[in-house]
């Protein structure tokens, strides 16, 4: 607003979980930023199911309807005007050629959802290890993108350079702010001791830090206490506490800390 008052704090029309700092985390997998009116989602992989079928493999008929229908529901219930996807928006080059159905390409489909269609929001698109090359395709179609960020006092990079999170993560601890980060897909198994066992996708939470859970329907996601995720996780949180909260249908769940000094 131009008037100096602030902005009334959007109404959410679903279960959330907010953060010290009014971070709200939704499910299915999304961090709303009710100031800035900015949802932030990460590893969409638009273009996966038409990517699986062109390799040969057994996927339903089907493009990213499913994907879609997350995104719209966390910008409905949220009033977010900008959408800003934390890397891998789409799944690789061949998002920006192959054709889709109506004979769009996946990153078009995606664009004009959410950018010039019923969604009407803005769109910021933060370049992941799978869609660097698109950076031109994404420009053209007037779509802001880079290989990181900025939303108020936050910071937004994909998360597969470690050491350019921890930098850009100081920096917005110094603004009071958080890096969101996705890549590393975290997720919880869960079980209830008679052999039910589901895999949750999750949040990883530090100080300054946020990592998001992967939005992509075929991206089931990696448990934060197997060796290989937590090491991911504690090279970006660089050792400090991690608190952890999965989604469980249409609800954020705190677990509490897992892991950390």
């Amino acid at each position: 607003m131009t008037d100096g008052r602030e902005s009334p704090r959007p109404r959410i029309d679903r279960p959330t979980l907010e953060l010290r700092d009014g971070v709200v985390l939704l499910a299915p997998g999304g961090a709303f930023l009710p100031s800035e009116q900015t949802l932030i989602v990460a590893d969409t992989h638009a273009g996966l199911p038409l990517e699986l079928r062109a390799r040969g493999h057994a996927v339903p008929v089907g493009d990213d309807e499913a994907l879609y229908a997350k995104v719209r529901a966390m910008l409905s219930s949220t009033r977010a005007k900008i959408l800003l996807v934390a890397g891998d928006l789409a799944h690789g080059a061949g998002s920006g050629r192959r054709a889709l159905r109506d004979g769009r390409s996946p990153i078009e489909s995606f664009v004009g959802e959410f950018s010039n269609g019923p969604s009407n929001c803005t769109l910021r698109v933060v370049l992941g290890n799978h869609d660097k090359a698109l950076s031109g395709a994404l420009s053209a179609m007037g779509v802001e993108c880079g290989e990181s960020l900025r939303v108020g006092p936050h910071v937004v990079v994909h998360g597969d350079e470690v050491d350019r999170v921890r930098a850009l993560r100081a920096e917005a601890i110094e603004r009071g702010g958080r890096a969101f980060v996705g890549h590393v897909h975290p997720a919880l198994a869960l079980d209830d001791g008679a052999g039910a066992r589901r895999v949750c996708p999750a949040f990883v939470s530090a100080r300054g830090l946020l990592c998001l859970p992967a939005l992509s329907v075929w991206a089931r996601g990696g448990d934060v206490r197997s060796r290989p995720v937590r090491a991911q996780l504690e090279a970006l949180a660089d050792g400090d506490v991690m608190g952890v909260a999965v989604i469980v249908g249409d609800r954020v769940l705190p677990i509490g800390a897992v892991f950390g000094d």
